[in-house]
């Protein structure tokens, strides 16, 4: 008995980001099962077409045009409401019904916040309610005259701000002639912004933007291992000195185990000439930073709430068709849209997906003894465990293991499950505690075949999304923009045109070569070191003891991963 139904339709929305619309839906007993082609559809089994909405545009219900869903978010802020209101945990906020009482709220949250840079972010402020006084920068001074302070209206369209606030967005100066950004007598802002082009500079500093927004939750931030060229990349950018250094890690020294034998196989910077082998940064904070650089740039327009709706290239014009009917001409198109492309798939640019059944488990723990700024990573039978320091006595964990035994994980108590992270490695950081929630994310790698079409480029992990166990995902999506923008300005200033196959082809041949090696090579050591067979067992121990005992092949493996000196001879 078919018990599912497709509907084909000429375009369906999905709300996903990643993958913005598709042309088939399936349904089983009145719930969605998959969106997607109708051949990805297809392996839910026996099915019935149906083509009764195949010229119409489908989209997700429960829409309602003004409800504020951004409330969930918001919550993770100081409340300043007017009214009494219940948060997600149950607990009702009193409301607050003059502007001391909001700052009073103000003042007893600063002093909760350990770091003195962060910034004190509090939501839903209504002058209406109070006469339609005006908060300003003084008042917001009071509070913290060190840390920038930004507090939001219930509107959504206004945001008052402290003098730090300003003094970081570069706005703390007179002579400001926008009707957004009110004066005061003195000719300086008053604080009170007006408007998105005069919110987002401000925004990005007082907890305000999609950067932090998306990843709050501490769990949730992972860490991505900057490489020696990446560090080059980011200095390069004027990207590396926007990052806190002091939430920046050195890895020192790399370990890796297989299972419980004694097979080992050691990095140490400080047997190289380098004084660290890569760098842990939290991934929200490159993030932010790199918004930062972007949004401060005179030649760029950033496009928020979009989709690419359609796009089109030709030998002398690229054009793509926004999802609010705009179009966009220019001389080249690039996507970096995640993995799973769709602009990749409209430009009918093939690719490779290897589904790993394996999810990754992330959080951070803290522990009795110090990790001496080395990595640990043990590839045991069935899953992979491994710990990345981070600065303190704390690490990051990053636990691999089957799909099936994921929620296991994932709801197992703190305390076994830190006693799991801890006994991986016989104890030697001690008692571990969790710090915020574990979250999961599943592995899978994608492949292009080709990283450019006429007057298109593609860079990114929707080029290359590669597996993290060596870390180099990021690193090689920098690699990519960095020779493709070196192309770029090379055509640019000898006046010849930027699109073009021969800028194209130069960017692709040094990209995709190396590109193909990591991805395979790195598949590669996965299969290797996750199979349980006992022929892949003595393989492997056979591959650690002499890469570690052989000092000229465990040179050029960490000349590569490091990416410290040009080597392209090792396949991951």
């Amino acid at each position: 008995m078919v018990d599912t139904t497709i509907y084909s339709a000429r375009k369906i929305i999905t709300m996903n980001p990643a993958r913005p619309t598709v042309s088939h839906v399936a349904v089983r007993d009145g719930k969605i099962l998959a969106a997607g082609d109708l051949s990805e559809l297809e392996t839910w089994g026996d099915y019935k077409l149906d083509e009764t909405f195949a010229d119409k545009v489908l989209m997700p219900g429960l829409v309602e045009g003004h409800a504020h869903t951004m409330e969930g978010t918001l919550w993770r802020y100081v409340y300043c409401g007017y009214f009494d209101r219940g948060d997600p945990n149950g607990k009702v906020w009193d409301g607050l019904q003059t502007i001391e009482a909001i700052l009073e709220r103000l003042k007893e949250a600063e002093v909760q916040i350990d770091d003195p840079d962060a910034p004190l972010s509090g939501w839903s402020l209504d002058p209406i309610y109070m006469d339609n006084t005006r908060v300003t920068r003084a008042d917001l001074d009071s509070v913290s005259a060190t840390r920038p302070i930004g507090v939001l209206h219930a509107s959504g369209h206004i945001l008052n701000v402290n003098t730090k606030a300003l003094e970081l967005g570069g706005l703390m100066k007179t002579g400001i002639n926008h009707p957004g950004i009110p004066l005061g007598a003195d000719g300086y802002p008053t604080g009170e912004l007006f408007g998105p082009e005069t919110m987002t500079p401000i925004g990005v500093h007082v907890g305000f933007n999609r950067s932090l927004t998306d990843s709050d939750e501490q769990g949730l931030r992972r860490e991505t291992a900057l490489t020696h060229n990446s560090l080059k990349i980011l200095q390069k950018l004027g990207v590396w000195s926007l990052i806190d250094q002091t939430k920046v890690s050195p890895l020192r020294e790399a370990k890796v185990f297989d299972g419980d034998s004694e097979s080992l196989l050691n990095f140490e910077a400080n047997k190289t000439s380098i004084d660290a082998l890569g760098y842990l940064v939290p991934n929200n904070l490159i993030r932010l930073a790199l918004y930062q650089k972007a949004s401060s740039a005179d030649n760029i327009t950033i496009i928020n709430d979009l989709a690419v709706d359609s796009l089109n290239t030709s030998s002398s014009n690229a054009e793509i068709t926004l999802s609010n009917g705009k179009t966009i001409n220019s001389k080249l198109i690039v996507a970096a849209d995640s993995r799973f492309s769709e602009i990749r798939r409209k430009m009918g640019i093939s690719s490779t997906m290897k589904d790993f059944s394996k999810v990754m488990i992330i959080t951070r723990v803290s522990h009795e003894k110090s990790h001496n700024q080395t990595a640990l990573e043990c590839f045991n039978y069935g899953h992979t465990l491994a710990l990345l320091p981070l600065n303190g006595n704390i690490s990051s964990v990053v636990l691999t293991v089957p799909t099936d035994e994921a929620d296991e994980m994932l709801n197992m108590d703190e305390t076994k499950f830190c006693a799991k992270a801890s006994d991986g490695f016989n104890g030697i950081l001690g008692e571990m505690k969790q710090i915020g929630k574990r979250h999961s994310y599943p592995l899978v790698g994608v492949y292009a075949q080709k990283f450019r079409a006429t007057r298109f480029a593609l860079i990114g992990d929707a080029a290359v999304g590669m597996h993290p166990v060596t870390a180099h995902g990021f690193n090689l999506g920098l690699r990519g923009q960095d020779i493709l923008s070196l192309a770029v300005i090379k055509a640019s200033q000898n006046g010849n045109d930027i699109g073009s196959d021969s800028v194209l082809k130069e960017f692709e041949n040094k990209q995709i070569h190396l590109s193909r090696l990591m991805y395979f090579g790195t598949n590669g050591v996965v299969s290797l070191f996750t199979n349980d067979d006992a022929i892949a067992k003595k393989v492997r121990k056979l591959v650690l003891k002499f890469a570690d005992r052989f000092p000229p092949v465990k040179s050029l493996i960490t000349k590569h991963l490091t990416e410290s000196k040009k080597s392209n001879l090792i396949p991951f």
